[in-house]
């Protein structure tokens, strides 16, 4: 019996030491784990005003290492070391109000990221720095760099180029539309408002987007505007801007044209000015267009072409006259010769015949 219980025994204290050793040949140790030489941060919400602090973030290489966030601190300077002051559980970022983030990253089993530290540590691409570090487990805290809560504007401006409107013919009843739509794309709410402008403003009607708030995310984040020409616009070329502007926003423009033709076969269908005002050129004015729509310098030297033309035709019609009277008279003057001879040989008749008479 002994003999047995000691048999046993012997076997059993196998079975254990065998079981010590494979821990022992499996557990990972400090002398084969991975030396973390690089960390990624990434998906820190940078801070926007009346916004709940965000607790998250992303590893950029989850096979290494995996961060949480530690907290959000406020700043008193641009300086991280001024950054001593954590936010409350239900504390909102205060717009102007400067912050960082401090988040924690954690070495994955077989792997070690303290000893010795990452060379390169950044949070959402920009350097971040070393603020502690664990062995128990194995972690370090690294710093952002400082934020400034505030909001960024922008909207969109769909299509934005520029439109020519199908020319017509004076007396047109009906024209084209066109449509575009504005887009918030702000982090807060913003109030847009389309307008016209240029010399042609007149000449085209415009609605839509007038001083229209925007939100984020929710009805309305977008709005339309429609411009088309006016009915009745007289032969010539019209043009104007549109533009939509907002407190805080870039200013987005496009150029929209059209144009009337002549309804006479004979006229100009383009008169290539803005305004019929400007279809009267100045005297004298070095910007004056011909009928092809180029700049040609005025001479002044119209008038005295017309009155050379009018001389000319005078000249010709007074030539003409002459020539007819001349060949008048010379027709009258051949009659009259003509009668007269017809005349004279009937009296030098008569007279012989007198004179035979009288013997």
């Amino acid at each position: 019996m002994k003999t047995l219980i000691k048999e046993n025994w012997r076997i059993f204290l196998s079975i254990v030491a065998i079981f010590v050793l494979g821990i022992a040949v499996l557990a990972p140790s400090d002398a084969s784990a991975i030396a973390i030489s690089e960390v990624s941060v990434i998906g820190v919400v940078e801070p926007l005003p009346g916004e709940v602090p965000i607790s998250t973030a992303q590893s950029g290489d989850p096979s290494l290492y995996t961060t949480t966030f530690y907290a959000w601190r406020k700043c008193t300077t641009a300086s991280v070391s001024s950054c001593t002051t954590n936010m409350g559980a239900s504390e909102t970022f205060v717009e102007g109000q400067m912050y960082t983030a401090w988040v924690t990253v954690y070495a994955t089993p077989g792997n070690t990221i303290h000893s010795p530290v990452p060379t390169t540590m950044t949070i959402n691409g920009a350097p971040a720095t070393l603020s502690g570090m664990s062995s128990s487990p194995s972690h370090i805290i690294i710093v952002s760099k400082v934020y400034t809560a505030k909001h960024t504007y922008g909207f969109t401006l769909n299509p934005s180029s520029n439109f020519t409107f199908p020319a017509k013919t004076e007396g047109y009843k009906n024209v084209d539309t066109y449509e575009a739509v504005v887009g918030n794309t702000s982090t807060t709410s913003v109030t847009v408002k389309a307008s016209l402008s240029g010399t042609n403003a007149s000449a085209f009607i415009l609605e839509g987007c007038n001083n229209i708030t925007l939100t984020v995310l929710g009805v309305p984040s977008k709005c339309g505007i429609t411009v088309k020409p006016k009915i009745g616009l007289l032969a010539g070329s019209y043009k104007a801007i549109v533009t939509i502007s907002g407190a805080n926003l870039t200013s987005k423009s496009f150029t929209i044209s059209f144009t009337v033709n002549s309804a006479d076969p004979g006229g100009n269908g383009d008169a290539d000015n803005d305004t019929d005002a400007d279809k009267e050129e100045a005297p004298g004015s070095d910007d004056a267009k011909d009928d092809n729509g180029q700049t040609d310098e005025v001479t002044g030297s119209g008038d005295a072409e017309d009155v050379f033309n009018w001389l000319w035709i005078l000249f010709g019609g007074l030539l003409l006259v002459g020539i007819g009277c001349g060949i008048t008279f010379f027709v009258i003057r051949n009659k009259q010769r003509k009668t007269s001879g017809i005349t004279s040989n009937e009296d030098v008749k008569e007279g012989v015949d007198n004179e035979a008479t009288k013997e």
